[in-house]
């Protein structure tokens, strides 16, 4: 149970981290204007 447990967290971490990139790097090539959002997550 504590294994899948810690399993289901990385798996949602690196889920997260993934998206956010994809996500980040889609919007500063498609949007010329700023996201502090992302940026924010970045740094």
């Amino acid at each position: 149970m504590e294994r899948s447990l810690r399993a289901a967290r990385v798996a949602t971490y690196v889920y997260f981290v993934l998206d956010g990139t994809l996500l980040g790097t889609w919007m500063v090539h498609i949007r010329p204007w700023p996201w502090p959002r992302w940026e924010r997550w970045a740094s």
